[in-house]
């Protein structure tokens, strides 16, 4: 069993070892010098000029291996950046319904809903810089408060935290019926509070994500949402 596991182990190290061999100090030289060195060649001796330059179908191999992992790395961090976040955001009492751990679509309507609350989970790496000016509080229950009064609205709550700039709030609105007029009018207000992203969730479950979106491209959405929706 120990054999076993370490197999993918010495895969992966081989992988690296081999790029690394390619690639050398700067891969945009050693490309260069490739070209470099294929100029004029014929037929007869590509061979050579192939075996020179390091360029093996185990090197191949090893790059479609890592692009393999690699495309596993987003999956990974949302999944443990969840979990990780979790104790430091549940109050007490507070029960999971369940959590999504999963990056991209998933099939549910958020990546955590609990007794008290819906989220959903966004990680970069922060570059520096000022902070945000911070929203108050009464300013982020106007505008659920706004939201809420609207027909057909069956409820609605933030993404992100009170203390981001209006910009970057993230809110979610549940409806009970979908038209593109109360969408469009639900982006509309939203905007005027300069408020750009916004899921609106549609009473089949489907998900629209509104940022900067035109009613045209709401129509579309929708459209979209119907088939897939309807599809066996």
């Amino acid at each position: 069993m120990a054999g076993e596991s370490k197999q993918p182990q010495n895969a992966v190290a081989e992988a690296i070892h081999l790029l690394q061999t390619f690639r050398g100090a700067d891969l945009t030289q050693t490309i260069y010098q490739i070209e470099k060195s294929l100029k004029g060649i014929s037929t007869e001796s590509y061979s050579t000029v192939l075996m020179t330059s390091g360029a093996k179908a185990e090197v191949l191999g090893a790059a479609g291996l890592l692009k393999q992992l690699a495309g596993q790395i987003n999956v990974v961090i949302h999944a443990l950046g969840i979990l990780l976040c979790l104790p430091h955001i549940m109050r007490p009492g507070e029960v999971i319904d369940y959590v999504s751990l999963g990056a991209g679509n998933t099939g549910r309507a958020f990546d955590l809903e609990t007794n008290l609350r819906v989220a959903e989970f966004k990680f970069i790496r922060w570059q520096g810089g000022p902070e945000p000016r911070e929203t108050p509080q009464a300013e982020v229950d106007a505008i659920q408060a706004e939201l809420k009064r609207l027909p057909d609205v069956k409820g609605t709550g933030l993404y992100s935290p009170r203390g981001v700039a209006p910009a970057d709030l993230m809110l979610w609105v549940k409806l009970a019926a979908a038209a593109v007029p109360m969408i469009t009018q639900i982006v509309d207000m939203l905007r005027k509070r300069r408020i750009e992203r916004a899921t609106i969730t549609l009473p089949n479950g489907v998900k629209l994500e509104t940022d900067k979106a035109t009613a045209e491209e709401i129509q579309r959405l929708m459209n979209t949402a119907g088939k897939t929706a309807t599809q066996p």
